[in-house]
């Protein structure tokens, strides 16, 4: 419970985990879990710093939290399919996110965040919910499979006026 500082976690033959939980964790570079398939949550109220986050085979994830973390460079579940809770509310930066067997997602919140070039959720079917209500920018979006989309937010979004060609696709979405 007093653990401040961890160098790495890296499990490369764990097939299963009940939890993830350093309360008091402050600086991690670096969670690899190349063989984890379900975990019921991961909680670290008090990271801030995270570069590098893996887990290449994990197919659900219940719940993610990282209320404090500021930089994420990198996320990626390739293998997730589902995911009902995603929120990073004190995120400043995340240059990539890809979910690409997602399938849906109830919540995207990430109120403080004001970059995130790339965005892709190929296989994405329903988001009620989607408010990013400090980005100035998303150059690429992919959601090709989404139908409906109740609930989008940009208040102070700039991309569209600025770029003459964004890259975004999402074809059959209908906002109600």
């Amino acid at each position: 419970p007093n653990l401040h500082s961890l160098p790495y976690i890296d499990f490369p033959n764990l097939h299963s985990l009940p939890y993830i939980d350093f309360p008091n964790l402050h600086s991690l570079p670096y969670i690899d879990f190349p063989n984890l398939h379900s975990l019921p949550y991961i909680d670290f109220p008090n990271l801030h710093s995270l570069p590098y986050i893996d887990f290449p085979n994990l197919h659900s994830l219940p719940y993610i939290d990282f209320p404090n973390l500021h930089s994420l460079p990198y996320i990626d579940f390739p293998n997730l399919h589902s995911l009902p809770y995603i929120d990073f509310p004190n995120l400043h930066s995340l240059p990539y996110i890809d979910f690409p067997n997602l399938h849906s997602l109830p919540y995207i919140d990430f109120p403080n965040l004001h970059s995130l070039p790339y965005i892709d959720f190929p296989n994405l079917h329903s988001l009620p919910y989607i408010d990013f209500p400090n980005l100035h920018s998303l150059p690429y979006i992919d959601f090709p499979y989404l139908h409906s989309l109740p609930y989008i937010d940009f208040p102070n979004f700039q991309a569209l006026k600025q770029e003459k060609q964004p890259r975004w696709r999402a074809s059959r979405v209908f906002v109600v």
